[in-house]
């Protein structure tokens, strides 16, 4: 039993990973482009308040 758990465990560790992991160069001017739009202001409690024209743009600067 033992033997089986680290075979796949070894399975797993060795896999290939999931493509869309891959970080493309061309994405940076789209994410900064992004960020510029975001304006994060925290106030005295360390709170952060979120300004952005959308809710998208909103949602990005929290994560």
């Amino acid at each position: 039993m033992k033997k089986s758990a680290l075979a796949l465990l070894v399975v797993v560790a060795c896999a290939p990973q999931d493509p869309a992991l891959d970080f493309e160069g061309g994405d940076v001017a789209a994410w900064e482009s992004r960020a510029e739009r975001v304006e994060i202001v925290r106030d005295d409690w360390g709170i952060p308040h979120i300004y952005a024209p959308t809710d998208a743009d909103a949602v990005f600067g929290m994560v």
